[in-house]
């Protein structure tokens, strides 16, 4: 109580001031600041930590999934890994709640419980990312299948087409126009240059056939998405240029050699009638054009060399193409 006269407090229930003696009239002391005050977190601070049952049985409930996460996730090729996955979270987590309990926190148990949860999160969020790089490859692998059945079906009509137009060449038998005993007779030498023109045509048919593979072949892999597409595009539009300019170099070659053979037999056709063969050889009754035989038998054995190489590189610029885009198809590259 406050006394009114002098402002003492006195005790609750006295009628009178100790200090001045005055009569003492209902007012209350206030209470000293935070008394019989209890906050919400002094409350919480205070609760009992998981009984051990509960705990118990949740942390069996947890080591449960675990154990179904890990087989179901096939991280291990059976029960006994999978088992000793759970069990070893389990060792952990009770090394974890040991250190707390004896650094004197206050609940252990339910902060064990809390970090089991973190441990089974992790792997689902490892699958859900795995999950989608899962589906990216699976996508992947199926795009580099289709990219390779169109590529295959590519070779294998070229193959086709160099095999048809290669036998037609060899049925000409080129090598036979030049046979010293079909230089001497104008009917001969007249189905010789129906030869070379037939050789002509077969030979433009080979250089169309090398231009419907490259511009087939790149269309395959018009459908390749991404960066890695762009990039494969790319390096086939190179290779596409520079096989190309092979392919014009070897047209070229060929065009050489077949015009150093039109020459031979125009030559030939001017002579016959004063020409023989003799040991395997066109003699001739005048000496320049002897001359001029052997000059064109010269210049065509340089012609014939330079056509072979010119067809060598070619060949290589291809099955170099062909070994890439085989790596690129199967993703070694």
């Amino acid at each position: 109580m406050i006394c009114s006269s002098c402002g003492h407090a006195g005790t609750d229930g006295a009628g009178t001031c100790a200090q001045c003696g005055a009569t003492l009239q209902g007012r209350t002391a206030p209470r000293s600041l935070g008394e019989g005050f209890t906050s919400p977190r002094s409350a919480d601070l205070g609760r009992p930590d998981i009984a051990w049952p509960t705990f118990a049985a949740w942390m069996l409930v947890f080591a449960c999934a675990n154990v179904a996460l890990m087989l179901w996730m096939h991280l291990s090729p059976g029960w006994p890994e999978a088992m000793g996955h759970a069990i070893g979270c389990a060792l952990l987590v009770g090394a974890i709640i040991g250190i707390a309990s004896y650094s004197g926190a206050r609940r252990p148990r339910l902060g064990g419980l809390v970090l089991t949860v973190v441990f089974i999160a992790i792997p689902l969020a490892n699958i859900a990312t795995s999950y989608s790089a899962l589906k990216r490859t699976a996508a992947s692998s199926l795009l580099r299948a289709n990219l390779d059945s169109r590529r295959q079906a590519v070779i294998a009509a070229f193959d086709e087409k160099a095999k048809i137009t290669n036998e037609e060449a060899a049925n000409l038998h080129m090598d036979d126009v030049l046979k010293p005993k079909n230089l001497v007779d104008r009917a001969a030498i007249a189905n010789s240059r129906r030869v070379v023109i037939q050789y002509r045509q077969v030979r433009d048919q080979a250089e169309r056939d090398a231009g419907w593979f490259y511009e087939e072949y790149s269309r395959a892999y018009d459908s390749a998405p991404g960066p890695e597409g762009e990039r494969i595009r790319a390096q086939l539009t190179a290779k596409k240029k520079a096989f190309l300019e092979a392919r014009g170099d070897l047209s070229r070659a060929v065009d050489r050699v077949l015009r150093i053979v039109d020459a031979i037999l125009d030559l030939a056709d001017r002579n016959v009638g004063r020409s023989f063969v003799s040991d395997n050889w066109v003699w001739f009754a005048d000496s320049s054009s002897a001359e001029r035989f052997r000059q064109l038998i010269g210049q065509l054995s340089t012609a014939r060399q330079q056509e072979l190489d010119a067809l060598a590189y070619c060949q290589a610029l291809q099955q170099d193409t062909l070994r890439q885009s085989d790596r690129q198809a199967h993703g070694t590259e």
